[in-house]
């Protein structure tokens, strides 16, 4: 201890009792040493023991010396975490992971631990005002960095596994939820679902399982495909618009279904053909046909059915009993006669 005059007074001649009570005071008001600890226990917002309602509170562990003195283990209670942005409209939270287990002598071995391993300063340096700025990195976490891969990123929250390689291509992938030790709950096929972004902007949605079902946006070839092994399904509250400037393609393996609860339009300016293997059925309140040039049945057999009327509506019967035909005979003179049943009532014949 310095003296006002410059002296120096040993500090042996100080009590026990006066240096334990200085040491306990510094602890508890003049705590400003950066600390690594395990979390062991985590209060939510809505827990009666959380004590700022901001968001989860975090019991920490950690292992300190005293200057000289013994190493000892002291819990800091209801720590918060350190907020990325700080303001009401930017934000970034997550929430740590808790002890599970433990193993050996109350945290000295982290690598036994399970819990997250973090950094923390006592705001003021007070002890009961304990601040968690960032994590550590867990020592039983295998090291994902690769020294042949050059700059590269790689990062996994509960199973969402990103990656960023040297060329700058993203990759997204659903690994599945883990446990404390770094166990996925999800089997293989469960998981592996990507999104990703290759070096040359290329993007890629993919299930990645045994059947196809993958989005692939192109963006050398300018193209969009989309694979489905079952199902695709397009819902819409309103309208759905599909524009070409060149063709539109639809082929169905089986059936193929259209229905309108409206008007249905269909209008090409060149030709257009309409081809069946199988019968071809048309049905409706009434059918109107306008041809600008010739029209064209050809069968084995055509049957019209209901008044028929050639020409327009108010022509007479097209065969009746006083019905004459003019031919020739055969030396080549002309020969009327007359017609021999069965006679039309349902087909007309206008002038």
């Amino acid at each position: 201890m310095n003296l006002p005059g410059g002296s120096v007074l040993n500090s042996a001649l100080l009590s026990q009792e006066d240096a334990e009570m200085v040491s306990a005071h510094n602890a508890t008001y003049k705590n400003f040493g950066l600390k690594a600890g395990i979390v062991t226990k985590v209060y939510e917002s809505d827990d009666e023991s959380n004590l700022s309602k901001l968001g989860p509170e975090y019991d920490v562990l950690v292992i300190e010396q005293d200057a000289d003195r013994s190493i000892s283990a002291i819990q800091y209670k209801n720590c918060i975490m350190a907020d990325t942005f700080g303001s009401i409209a930017d934000f970034f939270e997550y929430k740590l992971r808790a002890q599970t287990k433990e193993e050996g002598d109350s945290g000295r071995n982290p690598e036994k631990q399970n819990g997250a391993i973090v950094l923390m300063l006592c705001l003021d340096g007070a002890s009961e005002k304990g601040i968690i700025l960032k994590a550590l990195k867990h020592p039983s976490r295998k090291e994902t960095l690769d020294k042949d891969k050059d700059i590269h990123m790689q990062g996994e929250f509960n199973g969402l596994n990103v990656t960023v390689d040297k060329d700058g291509a993203f990759k997204l992938t659903f690994k599945g939820p883990r446990d404390n030790d770094g166990e996925y709950s999800k089997k293989d096929k469960e998981a592996g679902t990507f999104l990703e972004i290759d070096k040359a902007g290329n993007v890629a949605l993919d299930m990645n399982n045994d059947k196809e079902t993958s989005v692939k946006v192109s963006k050398e070839d300018e193209k969009i495909t989309t694979t489905s092994e079952k199902e695709t399904e397009i819902n819409a509250g309103k309208d759905i618009t599909a524009k070409s400037k060149e063709s539109i393609n639809l082929e169905a393996g089986k059936d193929f279904a259209f229905a309108a609860g409206g008007k249905a339009n269909f209008k090409a300016d060149s030709k257009f053909d309409i081809e069946s293997g199988g019968d071809l059925s048309m049905k409706a309140a009434s059918l109107k046909a306008t041809i600008d040039g010739q029209i064209q049945f050809q069968g084995s057999q055509i049957t019209l059915q209901g008044m028929t009327f050639l020409g327009s509506a108010g022509g007479t019967p097209a065969l009746i009993g006083t019905t004459q035909f003019l031919g020739t005979g055969n030396v080549g003179a002309p020969v009327i006669s007359l017609a021999i049943g069965p006679f039309s009532s349902q087909v007309f014949v206008a002038p």
